[in-house]
């Protein structure tokens, strides 16, 4: 089912109903109603090279303007400063449905259009061999900006940062550089956590995740990410549902993939994770599977990240955006 197809009123009403299989519609702390944007361009999967690229920039551009008010340039500047140091955060642990590198480019060129450095600007994963599966090229890039990994820069931190359930090392690139977060995380269904994608990319941003993925994986995923240096050093959540899986994620399944083509941003990461477990709950429905909670798999990290203040999870709460891009 394309999200151009379900209208707001209909997102609501799925998402109300499913609130209670899911654990979505917590009460969150009392906070201004934020806005997600999603952007539609039929067919932006199936497109390949410099006319993908082309595409994806225009969607970016839309979105931006319409989560900012901003135009151009002044969409950047709204939410990125000339001192920033930027972590533009990847998720490429499955090389097959890691974030496009045309949409990370795009981001990348445009943290920059705000006057950041490129040496600044550093598109980021956990290991250089991850992001080289996935189609990035090490190092400086043509378009000015850097590709980074943390055990290529400076690995952990000597001594471990701690918050409720969590206790990790974290990369001397956050903890000693960056200012300022650019999360890029992939929309998708999770084996443990029923959805996967801005909060818990940061997974993928310490030492020792593994340790988390017990029986308190919800709680640990609100911890981290109320640790002061995801925290206080988020701007803004660019995902992409260019193509979604929608069962046995996180690692790509293509006989349960589906081609949204589709852009989610936000400046809230609990919102940005709230529609985009409902983009894949459509998805379930629609091909006939059971919602995430009554299969044990409700995504409960996005109310507890709610109830920790780090964001919005009631879609009630929430202002949905749709720009359906034309030729």
């Amino acid at each position: 089912m394309s999200p151009s197809g379900v209208d707001r009123r209909g997102f609501l009403a799925g998402m109300a109903a499913a609130s209670a299989l899911t654990g979505l519609g917590g009460r969150a702390k009392a906070q201004a109603a934020p806005t997600v944007v999603i952007v539609h361009a039929a067919g932006v999967s199936q497109l390949e090279g410099d006319e993908q690229a082309r595409r994806i920039r225009q969607m970016l551009t839309a979105g931006m303007n319409r989560l900012t008010g901003l135009q151009g340039a002044a969409a950047w500047e709204s939410l990125f400063k000339p001192d920033d140091t930027v972590l533009l955060k990847v998720n490429c642990l499955a090389p097959t449905l890691s974030p496009k590198v045309t949409l990370v480019d795009s981001a990348a060129r445009g943290v920059i259009r705000a006057g950041v450095p490129g040496e600044q600007t550093l598109v980021w994963e956990r290991t250089e061999r991850e992001l080289v599966a996935a189609g990035f090229t090490l190092g400086a890039n043509a378009n000015g900006y850097q590709v980074v990994a943390t055990d290529a820069q400076g690995g952990h931190d000597e001594a471990p940062s701690q918050h409720g359930t969590v206790t990790q090392r974290l990369p001397k690139l956050l903890s000693e550089r960056a200012t300022a977060i650019l999360n890029l995380p992939i929309i998708k269904d999770h084996d443990l956590t029923g959805f996967t994608g801005a909060l818990k990319n940061h997974f993928g941003s310490i030492d020792e995740p593994w340790k988390l993925h017990g029986e308190g994986i919800h709680q640990a995923i609100a911890d981290l990410n109320a640790m002061p240096a995801f925290r206080d050093k988020h701007r803004l959540v660019i995902g992409d549902a260019i193509r979604v899986v929608y069962e046995g994620g996180p690692t790509d399944r293509p006989g349960t993939r589906a081609d949204l083509d589709s852009l989610v941003l936000a400046t809230d990461p609990v919102a940005h994770d709230a529609v985009g477990a409902m983009l894949v709950e459509e998805l379930r429905a629609a091909n006939n599977l059971r919602p995430l909670g009554r299969v044990g798999r409700g995504p409960a990290f996005i109310r507890l990240a709610a109830e920790a203040g780090l964001g919005v999870a009631d879609l009630d709460q929430i202002v949905l955006e749709r720009i359906e891009l034309e030729e």
